[in-house]
């Protein structure tokens, strides 16, 4: 499967680039090039392809700081219960949660996910890697410890969801771009 492919609309028309999602295999993006040279469209085509359009650099600087910022860190100011925007929508949407489980989540992220995952950025984090860390938490952290029993199943549904209501919520707003969450 190609990155992009190169098309005109008329005869002797602008050209058009459509950008393919390498993972869904949809497309991510279709724009005119803005120019009637298929070589120019071309080289625009792949400067978009490795730097993404004109207008996605157009980030909020929240956002960047976010995106660039500690992994432990996010996950743990995202379950804080006064300044979360999660909570606060959720509040918005008539849910009252309890402050218990925040709390819970972020003893979850200072026992497991901090010795496990130490400095790495938030934009570094894929799927792969958090699935990493799960085979890690029921097999090998436990090993490390001569302990023959791995954890719970329940255990393992709760540091998961740990960070996959974070990660969803960043992918929401935008803070994660290519990070694909499956069930």
């Amino acid at each position: 499967m190609r990155h992009y492919y190169l098309r005109q609309r008329t005869k002797n028309g602008k050209w058009y680039v459509t950008i393919m999602n390498t993972v869904s295999k949809k497309p991510d993006l279709f724009r005119c090039t803005g120019t009637y040279d298929k070589k120019q469209a071309d080289c625009i085509a792949q400067e978009w392809l490795v730097n993404g359009p004109p207008d996605s650099k157009k980030v909020s600087p929240n956002i960047a700081k976010l995106r660039y910022s500690d992994f432990c860190d996010y996950l743990f100011n995202f379950w804080e219960f006064d300044s979360s925007e999660y909570i606060k929508e959720k509040i918005t949407e008539g849910k009252y949660p309890n402050k218990r489980h925040p709390l819970d989540m972020q003893s979850i992220i200072n026992r497991y996910y901090k010795p496990y995952f130490g400095q790495t950025l938030l934009c570094e984090i894929t799927e792969e890697k958090l699935t990493e860390f799960l085979v890690y938490l029921k097999t090998e952290r436990n090993l490390k410890r001569k302990v023959k029993k791995g954890l719970a199943g329940s255990t393992c549904k709760h540091v998961r969801n740990a960070a996959i209501v974070p990660l969803r919520f960043a992918k929401r707003k935008k803070i994660l771009k290519n990070f694909i969450l499956t069930q």
